[in-house]
């Protein structure tokens, strides 16, 4: 998913990826860039409103570290911490969640509903044995027009390495 955002080379910044930001005191910090609610407790309200804070759900996208989700802070000069951030892996955390196998038809599916071959007895590599997947195959496996299908393929292809 696109953020909208870039980085210090101009690679667009991305909903997994992983970045990496140089503080003024040298210090590195690694953030996966994720899209979330968190809720805040101490936002302060304008100053005729009551009460003067209030607890708030942000949904958007926050540079985590370190169990901190950050927003990017501005400088005095109004430059913004993603600017000076550069994308060190794209997709990150997305090839993490579920593994994706091509099965003999093209389409992906989750590794871990496959059963697989024995190297040994399948001329040296393992191969899809068997498929069970949890959707229940009401479509009567016509996976072709199966929106299911669709977004398995294009997460199998967004998270290939």
């Amino acid at each position: 998913m696109q953020t909208g955002l870039f980085d210090k080379n101009g690679t667009p910044i991305n909903i997994g990826d992983r970045t990496r930001l140089v503080l003024d005191d040298g210090e590195v910090r690694v953030f996966d860039v994720c899209f979330k609610t968190v809720k805040r407790t101490t936002i302060k309200t304008f100053p005729e409103f009551e009460p003067e804070t209030t607890e708030v759900s942000i949904t958007g996208i926050f540079f985590c570290w370190e169990g901190y989700d950050l927003l990017p802070c501005v400088d005095e000069n109004g430059i913004s911490d993603v600017s000076k951030m550069e994308v060190i892996e794209k997709n990150h955390s997305l090839r993490k969640a579920v593994e994706m196998i091509k099965n003999d038809d093209g389409h992906y599916v989750p590794l871990d509903c496959c059963t697989m071959t024995n190297p040994r007895t399948s001329g040296g590599v393992s191969l899809i044995d068997e498929i069970e997947l949890p959707c229940g195959w009401d479509c009567l496996r016509d996976c072709n027009n199966c929106i299911i299908q669709k977004v398995m393929d294009d997460y199998g292809e967004l998270t290939q390495h």
